[in-house]
């Protein structure tokens, strides 16, 4: 199963990353030569859930803001993901430089692999209220982020799910809270009671 949560600056594409990766034992990080950051992170069921896949989550999450962005190469990133789901591992990535991508997301699917997106929904008003207090908490004068690039963002991520859905994929929009149900139960992981 491969899983790329989408979504603008701020709507919580993170924060759901890392409640998965909860889920699971301890990452591994795996780097590779020439960068310092890590390029995944491979993640093993807990023993109370065993059953099922390990979990490969793209990109770095040494920081605050994680995400697969420090992949800036799209085919490179795509490579990735190909490599992973092809040795029986689910695959999670997200970033905001991905959650407008059409093209290579509909070539997984005509492939044949599984793969779910998952559109975040969170308001506007929610997304830039997150995003300049990150940026407060890093400089107390921060300048507010510009609310038109947030908006513009917002609106072509939702064409970009909306074309997706016309090619068949599986594409859901949907609440922060909802969306890691969904990609909890996707990956056969124990709901909470």
């Amino acid at each position: 199963m491969i899983i790329n949560i989408r979504g603008t600056s701020g709507s919580g594409k993170t924060t759901i990353a890392r409640e998965i990766m909860d889920c699971y034992e301890k990452g591994k990080p795996q780097y590779v030569t020439g960068r310092s950051r890590p390029l995944c992170y491979i993640f093993e069921r807990k023993r109370e859930s065993y059953v099922g896949r390990p979990l490969v989550v793209l990109g770095s999450y040494e920081n605050v803001c994680g995400g697969a962005d420090g992949i800036s190469n799209r085919d490179q990133l795509f490579a990735i993901v190909r490599y992973w789901d092809g040795r029986n591992c689910d695959v999670l990535f997200e970033g905001l430089l991905y959650s407008e991508e059409f093209a290579r997301t509909a070539r997984l699917h005509a492939d044949g692999r599984k793969l779910l997106v998952v559109g975040l929904t969170t308001t506007v008003d929610v997304c830039l209220e997150r995003v300049n207090n990150r940026r407060r908490e890093r400089k107390p004068d921060a300048e507010d982020v510009n609310p038109d690039n947030t908006t513009r963002r917002v609106g072509v991520i939702a064409r970009a799910i909306e074309r997706l859905e016309e090619v068949g994929v599986r594409a859901v929009c949907t609440d922060a809270t909802q969306a890691a149900l969904l990609i909890k139960k996707e990956l056969g992981l124990a709901l909470p009671e």
